[in-house]
């Protein structure tokens, strides 16, 4: 918004005064009062343009900004869904589907990465050992101790051993369960927000925020956290709400009132920081 107003001035400047000397070339002195009348109301109609504009633009930044956040959430909805699924088939053989595990077991770091804190233990103790371990990534520890399970000779015959694999397995699928729990959660928030101007117009300005920080990513010169993890801290969402607030608010007032009256505003508002 801070630069759109300074744009905007510079080029309501260099506007004035080729309009000006355009009318005194062709309409003389003679028309000149009633030119720069017409040119004061033509330039605070553009004004308002100028202002609608940047609002519309700003919220088709945020509209943008939401789909792909969107398509990528159905993209991890999908994963999540195929890995239960493979999983649910790798159990159903009882083991026997190497095929299976093996898929399992390359997508187990990706999919370990999706369940964040949702595939945590906080304590954890491996079978077969008299130790506790604290906190530790669940999915990678129970899918290897599911398959040296189902694939113990002594699984087939002994109950016991046969029900500590299906804990397993239930253990395993109840975390990717939840998993779709919380996708679809956020998946219903995002398409509500597809609806509202608002939250499409604070999506913008994060995304405007967040332009610094994606050139250096592009340029191999910073690293960029998976869907922007980071800006769900509370620091960056206070920060961007007040920032849009202000910049929406801004954007109002200059349609309703104009430039020069905007400008006088802004200038009575910040009269005692300037001091």
């Amino acid at each position: 918004m801070l630069g759109f107003v300074i744009g905007f001035a510079l080029g309501y400047l260099c506007v004035e005064r080729r309009v000006g000397n355009i009318e005194s070339a062709i309409f003389g002195h003679a028309f000149e009062q009633v030119s720069r009348r017409h040119h004061g109301a033509i330039l605070e109609i553009l004004t308002r343009v100028y202002f609608v504009l940047a609002l519309v633009a700003v919220t088709g930044i945020g509209w943008l900004r939401l789909r792909f956040q969107l398509k990528g959430l159905r993209e991890r909805v999908t994963f999540c869904q195929n890995y239960r699924q493979k999983l649910g088939k790798y159990v159903a053989s009882q083991g026997r589907d190497f095929d299976a595990y093996g898929d399992l077991t390359f997508h187990s770091v990706r999919m370990q990465q999706e369940l964040g804190s949702l595939g945590m233990f906080s304590h954890y103790k491996p079978a077969g050992q008299n130790i506790m371990l604290g906190k530790t990534a669940a999915l990678l520890n129970l899918l290897p101790e599911l398959h040296r399970r189902l694939n113990d000779p002594l699984t087939e015959i002994n109950r016991i051993a046969l029900t500590n694999a299906a804990e397993l397995a239930d253990t395993l699928e109840e975390m990717l369960i939840r998993n779709l729990g919380v996708l679809d959660t956020a998946e219903k928030a995002l398409r509500s927000g597809l609806h509202n101007p608002l939250r499409l117009f604070q999506a913008g300005v994060q995304s405007l925020l967040l332009l610094p920080g994606s050139v250096l990513f592009w340029f191999g010169l910073a690293k960029q956290n998976r869907d922007d993890g980071w800006t769900q801290k509370r620091p960056f969402l206070i920060m961007s709400g007040i920032l849009g607030l202000i910049a929406f608010a801004a954007d109002f007032v200059g349609i309703v009132v104009g430039w020069h009256p905007f400008v006088e505003i802004v200038q009575t508002i910040l009269k005692p920081f300037l001091k």
